[in-house]
């Protein structure tokens, strides 16, 4: 540390100071405190040697400490420093998936994965059920139907052969119908086209009458001039529709057949008897059951008739096979087991409405191929 060397003037005026302070100490009895640490060095920053060992200059005024403790930060560089600017890619709407964004249930026509996701009473039409007319729309709800008048205007009743009939877009039916933007005749009515008919399709399918307009039907009844029987439909479909009967000496169900050609329902039973629609045993009359049964070109789409069963199991009663049964749809039980699980098999009826089934059941499609209707529990 540098001594300190003072002129004579500088320590007179040292001295006359410590008297004043030794008076004032003695006079109002306390002490003064001096402070003890020597005062800061004046410093220039930047010249060599300016402050003492273990001090640097700052601000003019040695301090303690190294001044890379102190010194601030050098600034960061800008966030885009050397990288190229680039855009971000556009966020694609690829649209809603089905049903994931939908508001409440679906209505007729609307995309579905499972029943629950369509409105009361609406099912989930798959392709299982509506054949090609789900194969560009991918499952939609759909309902049972037995005429098109029981659809909502847009929608025909289609009976694509895998067991029931069902209300279908005018889209999925399209080029073979047109259907008109609303009214049209019913079924087995006479036309000129195709927009004259609630069904969509006018067409001369044989027989006597001319062009009739063709739609679904459970039973004569549901077709006007005309009788409900077996068609193949645009080499896609056969099931029961309003038509013309094959001829005019046909016969009426239960009589001796060896064709098709030669009954009225244009169905031959096993080449002996004619067979009927139904949709319920209780139409059959005595000794005869409402069975379902494959038909078609290829044998492959299915139809409901009368049938005589003898003693077989009526609904509900246990069985190991449809041979088992009066209707000959033999299926696993839901919930059979109280654990839950599905091993025991009951019969059940067939049905086209659920107007069908006793007031505890509704109709509905068997949940495996052959896909039936069929009355269960609600």
């Amino acid at each position: 540390m540098k001594k300190l060397s003072l002129r004579p003037n500088q320590r007179a005026r040292l001295w006359i100071t410590g008297a004043i302070v030794s008076l004032l100490g003695a006079a109002f009895g306390c002490q003064l405190i001096v402070p003890t640490e020597p005062p800061p060095y004046v410093c220039q920053e930047g010249a060599a040697g300016a402050c003492p060992t273990g001090q640097f200059c700052s601000g003019g005024t040695c301090v303690v400490g190294n001044p890379k403790d102190t010194a601030p930060p050098p600034p960061p560089p800008p966030e885009d420093a050397n990288v190229p600017d680039t855009l971000e890619p556009p966020i694609v709407d690829a649209g809603p998936d089905r049903r994931d964004s939908a508001v409440g249930p679906a209505q007729l026509g609307g995309a579905c994965r499972l029943d629950k996701e369509c409105a009361a009473g609406l099912l989930c039409g798959t392709e299982g059920l509506l054949g090609q007319a789900a194969q560009t729309s991918g499952p939609v709800c759909t309902k049972i139907c037995c005429t098109s008048e029981q659809c909502a205007a847009g929608f025909a009743c289609l009976a694509p052969g895998s067991g029931g009939s069902y209300c279908v877009a005018a889209a999925a039916l399209a080029p073979d119908r047109s259907l008109p933007p609303s009214g049209g005749a019913k079924g087995g009515t006479s036309c000129g086209t195709n927009t004259d008919c609630r069904s969509g399709l006018c067409a001369d399918l044989g027989g006597s009458g001319g062009k009739r307009c063709i739609d679904s039907c459970c039973a004569d009844g549901d077709c006007a001039g005309g009788t409900c029987n077996v068609r193949t439909l645009s080499s896609k479909y056969t099931g029961f529709v309003c038509a013309n009967p094959p001829s005019t000496v046909a016969k009426d169900a239960g009589g001796a057949c060896s064709g098709n050609s030669n009954c009225r329902s244009n169905y031959c039973i096993g080449q002996t008897a004619c067979g009927v629609r139904c949709c319920a045993s209780a139409q059959c009359g005595a000794g005869n059951s409402c069975i379902w049964n494959f038909a078609g070109p290829n044998g492959t789409d299915i139809v409901q008739h009368c049938l005589p069963t003898g003693a077989r199991a009526p609904a509900k009663a246990p069985c190991t096979t449809g041979d088992d049964c009066a209707s000959t749809q033999c299926e696993l039980e839901a919930n059979g087991q109280p654990d839950g699980s599905t091993t025991s098999r009951v019969c059940r009826d067939v049905c086209c409405l659920d107007s069908d089934c006793p007031s505890s059941e509704r109709c509905a499609p068997a949940p495996d191929n052959p896909r039936v209707l069929r009355c269960v529990p609600k």
